[in-house]
This record gives structure tokens, C-alpha cells and sequence, in this order.
């Protein structure tokens, strides 16, 4: 980004140096450094004040459709974004848009605009840009499984956790001290990450039966937890000790079979819950 883009898109959103600077708690003279391209703006800086510029540009829009419509807005959410601690950049502006959740779901008026913005078929929201490193890396990797269909994201999420976790222990303890093999640490990185993703697979196979009442998600709950315990008692059994080698051989036969039997029942469960509820029959009756 140049100098000149920088101070159109500070000037666009209607800020002086001294707030723009303020916005990332940096002194005015760095402001007036980026604008006279005595030194270069950093990515991060970049990134925010484009989406700034997208998202002031969409309001503009906006606006003016609100004016050429009569839609009445909601005084509290106009007055939540005219706060200078609810600008995107600033500390807790987390915790902001969160209440702003929470009103949006108890408020007709939100919800009535949220309608009308809706049948306008605006292009969507540009994505907030994410921080650097690896907490930058988690929010790209949560943004990637939100695209995804509901009942694959808890999969793709548990899966991907154990799956990191496993690699980052093999990294810092196996490799770190020598004592790892790269083909057993492969094998133990692939285990968790299947294991995840069968364990979130079942409960977001069992989605639109969780959606259908309570009984239901009980029953997704203890499917879910037998598919993630069930493993551990065959492993666990399999392990040398001074029991009884037979009887370990049978509780791990018992651990497998349950937890095939769990997968195949989420499965069938799943489809189950996903067909259509049959319409109503007749009883010949008429109503007076």
C-alpha cells in the first residue's frame, strides 16, 4: 500500500492522524510517516484498513437504501457502532461484537434490517483479517472449516486439533530428543488425526438428529463418547502387563466391536433424522 492509498483510505473513513494513530496505539508521527512513504506501512496495518475501507463502503450502500426504503433501523446498534472502543482494532472489540450477537437475537428491529439487507443481494462481508504467526494460522484454519458443510466442521475441528497436537509433541519430545522414528511418528500423527475425525465425525452425523429434541442429542452424546472411548479400552487392554492375555484379547475384541457398532448406529441414525417428516394422515373427519 502507498502513501497517498493510505491517507485516501484514513480520509474515506473520516479519521484525523491523531485517531488513526490512536486505533493502533502507535504515536501520530508513524501515521505521517506512512502517508509520506518515509517508511513503508506494515501488512497487518494494510490488511485492517482495507477491510475498514470494504466495510465503510458497504455502509455507505447501505444507507442509502435505508433512506430510499423507510426501513426503520435500531437506535441501540447505530449507537454500538458510533463507540470508539467498538472499532475493529481495538482491545475488547471481541467481546463488543458479542454483545452485539446477543442483542441481535432478541431484537425484531435487528432482525427485520438484517431481512431487508438480505433482499438487497449485497456482495458478503469482506473476513476480518487475522493476526500473524500461529494465532493467525488458527483463524485462517477456523475460517477454512466454516466454509464447510455443518456436520463435517466437527470433524474436520477435532480431527485437526489432535492431529496438531500429536505433531507438535512428536516435534518437540521424539524428534527434539532423537528417540522418534519417522515413520512411527507419521503413523501416531495419521492415528489422532483419524481418531478426531471419526469422533467428531459421529456428532456431526448425528446433527440433524440433536435437532430434533433432547432425546436426541442424549442419544448423539452417548454415541459420541463410546466412539471416543471405546478405542482406549481396546488399545489399553492390548498393552503388556500381568493380566490374563486372554481376557485382555477379549476386551479388546468387545472395545472393537462396540465401537464399530456406534459408528454403523450414528450412521443409520443420521440418515434416519435427515429424511422428511411424513405429512399428516387423514382420519375422514372434517372439521365444523
Amino acid at each position: 500500500m502507498t502513501g497517498p492509498e493510505a491517507r485516501a483510505i484514513r480520509e474515506r473513513l473520516g479519521l484525523r492522524v491523531e485517531d488513526l494513530a490512536a486505533d493502533f496505539d502507535i504515536p501520530p508521527e508513524t501515521v505521517e510517516a506512512w502517508e509520506a512513504e518515509r517508511t513503508g506501512v506494515p501488512r497487518n496495518v494494510v490488511r485492517l484498513l482495507r477491510w475498514r475501507d470494504a466495510i465503510a463502503a458497504r455502509t455507505a450502500t447501505l444507507e442509502a437504501a435505508y433512506v430510499a426504503s423507510g426501513v426503520a433501523k435500531c437506535a441501540w446498534a447505530d449507537s454500538w457502532w458510533e463507540k470508539p472502543a467498538h472499532r475493529p482494532g481495538r482491545r475488547g472489540f471481541s467481546q463488543a461484537v458479542a454483545e452485539l450477537n446477543r442483542h441481535f437475537e432478541s431484537c425484531p428491529t435487528c432482525q427485520a434490517c438484517a431481512a431487508f439487507e438480505k433482499s438487497l443481494d449485497l456482495p458478503p462481508l469482506p473476513d476480518p483479517p487475522a493476526p500473524g504467526g500461529v494465532v493467525g494460522s488458527l483463524f485462517r484454519a477456523q475460517r477454512w472449516i466454516e466454509t464447510k458443510p455443518e456436520p463435517l466442521r466437527p470433524a474436520l475441528t477435532v480431527g485437526g486439533a489432535l492431529g496438531a497436537f500429536m505433531l507438535l509433541r512428536v516435534l518437540l519430545v521424539d524428534v527434539t530428543s532423537g528417540r522418534g522414528r519417522l515413520t512411527t511418528d507419521f503413523g501416531v500423527v495419521l492415528g489422532a488425526a483419524v481418531y478426531g475425525l471419526l469422533v467428531g465425525g459421529t456428532w456431526g452425523t448425528l446433527l440433524p438428529l440433536r435437532r430434533r429434541n433432547a432425546i436426541g442429542t442424549a442419544v448423539a452424546f452417548v454415541l459420541t463418547v463410546t466412539v471416543a472411548v471405546a478405542p482406549w479400552f481396546a488399545l489399553t487392554a492390548n498393552l503388556p502387563s500381568d493380566a490374563d492375555p486372554t481376557a485382555a484379547q477379549m476386551v479388546a475384541s468387545w472395545a472393537f466391536r462396540i465401537f464399530v457398532a456406534a459408528l454403523a448406529l450414528a450412521a443409520v441414525l443420521g440418515w434416519w433424522a435427515r429424511r422428511p417428516a411424513a405429512p399428516p394422515v387423514a382420519d375422514g373427519t372434517e372439521s365444523v
